[in-house]
């Protein structure tokens, strides 16, 4: 049984000159022939006809959901946990360096007292307004971190008398690490590049 003989179309000869330079218009190509051709005029030049696949664009959470994630508490939380990894007692002494019998004795975790701040252009009020943002939900977003350890732990750092409350307001290393959570969240989502994280010590 005999195909039908269907000749290139118009619109394929004059592609064809476009992409190729030559003239097929006295050639008398198939339609199948000229199909062929533009395909592999077009594999050589790279270009696809194929449509680039449409990617929906990332939503922004904002700065209280992104805080509140998991994620972030997990990384609050291990600082803690690396805290409480380093500790000491502190003991009352003598001149002689000599502890004194029957006195109190103090427990030191971690980093110890200080504070940090974010450094940035205050000209830019995206990014002064997502951290006023971040510091006002800190209480809650700490009470997340608390919620998140088991009574056992938290009766024992106040059995220490250090309470997780006490960590969270005076660790440096705590303190930074949310300061460091703001930094990348407007890294990230805001493409900021002039912004950091700097501590100080008391």
């Amino acid at each position: 049984m005999e195909t039908t003989f269907k000749p290139a179309t118009s619109r394929q000869t004059f592609a064809l000159k476009l992409a190729t330079g030559i003239d097929y218009r006295e050639q008398n190509l198939s339609f199948e022939q000229a199909s062929k051709l533009l395909q592999e005029a077009n594999e050589k030049s790279g270009y696809s006809k194929t449509k680039t696949e449409y990617v929906k664009p990332e939503k922004i959470p904002v700065i209280l959901h992104y805080m509140a994630s998991n994620e972030s508490i997990e990384i609050l939380k291990k600082t803690i946990c690396n805290e409480m990894e380093i500790k000491s007692i502190l003991s009352q002494v003598d001149i002689n360096n000599r502890e004194i019998p029957d006195t109190k004795k103090y427990v030191f975790l971690g980093s110890g007292c200080g504070f940090s701040f974010i450094k940035l252009d205050k000209r830019n009020s995206k990014a002064t307004r997502v951290i006023e943002k971040a510091k006002e939900i800190q209480k809650d977003i700490n009470n997340l971190v608390r919620q998140s350890f088991d009574k056992e732990v938290i009766d024992y750092l106040k059995f220490l008398g250090n309470p997780i409350e006490a960590i969270m307001a005076q660790n440096m290393q705590y303190k930074s690490t949310y300061d460091q959570l703001i930094v990348n969240y407007l890294q990230k989502y805001y493409q900021i590049e002039d912004v950091s994280v700097e501590t100080r010590l008391d």
